[in-house]
């Protein structure tokens, strides 16, 4: 692997089970990263800690607490473990009840992920995209709109758009001068329409997107999603991007190129690449995790795009 730069500043933009994974593997390459995690959940633990205590939603900062901890198993496994049973208890993990409690002694939700992130010694910073309270709603093929990110994600009808419910909520300070301040910023990999999409809605965020010298990638996911992109290829993806955050988001599409035969075909159409996008460096690898095939492997990813940085950078020199 070409080594060329040392400890850049790095920030992944994201949600849901896609973020982690990236975490995962690309905390060994800087001790300056940063996750943005989307804050429109409204489903499962999550979504009853946000209605009861009014609480950004916690299960995807968790997800990635866990993902750049380096804390012993035990511990991230404590903090991962989700009760089957119990009145009140059922279906809630420990690290969201904790996060919440968290919130409440020491104040504020930013002020509870710096001290877990103490507790997990995560490597980097979490924050979340916005502070506000956020919800989404999608307009279907149907004309039909829906309100929710649990009711998108369930929906059959293709999407046509998503909305940030308010439509232009301000931005965590943290998140928007972690993006001004960065080498590379990656985008994805996770639920097209609810956890990268609306990260990129937020009109500071899209803003010190565009307005960024930094490299920028978008990760394009292994495989479809039922109820997000079904028969999506990699140009959907890449288009419902621009459609929904504008054309000067990214410059490389990172894609993986092996669709494992084992499995459905149709949940890796998105291997397929369709029809041109203009301005896009697609940077093609085998990505693909051989135990559960239809996520990423952490480790090829990282080392994948930080390749193409390095690649990038010696070149600009």
């Amino acid at each position: 692997m070409i080594v060329s730069r040392q400890n850049p500043k790095i920030v992944a933009i994201g949600g849901g089970t896609g973020l982690p994974i990236l975490l995962e593997g690309i905390k060994a390459y800087t001790e300056y990263l940063t996750a943005i995690v989307v804050v429109s959940d409204d489903g499962g633990s999550s979504g009853i800690l946000r209605k009861e205590h009014g609480i950004i939603p916690p299960g995807d900062f968790r997800n990635c607490l866990v993902s750049m901890s380096n804390k012993n198993a035990l511990l991230t496994k404590l903090f991962q473990y989700r009760f089957d049973s119990g009145e009140g208890l059922k279906n809630h993990s420990l690290g969201n009840l904790l996060i919440s409690a968290m919130t409440q002694i020491t104040g504020t939700f930013e002020n509870a992920l710096i001290e877990a992130s103490k507790i997990l010694e995560v490597k980097g910073t979490i924050a979340a995209a916005s502070t506000m309270d956020i919800d989404l709603s999608a307009k279907l093929s149907n004309g039909t709109i829906i309100y929710g990110e649990s009711n998108i994600t369930n929906s059959k009808e293709k999407i046509e758009t998503v909305n940030l419910i308010p439509p232009d909520p301000k931005a965590n300070p943290i998140a928007v001068n972690a993006i001004k301040n960065s080498d590379l910023i990656l985008i994805g990999p996770g639920s097209l329409y609810t956890s990268v999409i609306p990260n990129l809605m937020i009109p500071e965020i899209n803003n010190a997107l565009k307005n960024s010298p930094a490299l920028k990638f978008y990760i394009c996911n292994v495989a479809t999603e039922k109820g997000e992109t079904n028969g999506y290829t990699v140009s959907d993806h890449i288009k419902a991007v621009h459609k929904h955050a504008g054309q000067n988001i990214f410059d490389v599409a990172v894609v993986n190129n092996n669709a494992i035969k084992s499995c459905p075909e149709e949940i890796y159409k998105s291997v397929d690449f369709g029809s041109i996008v203009k301005n896009i460096s697609i940077e093609k690898e085998d990505l693909v995790d051989i135990r559960i095939p239809t996520q990423h492997d952490p480790i090829k990813l990282s080392r994948f795009i930080m390749d193409i940085f390095n690649k990038h950078t010696m070149s600009q020199k």
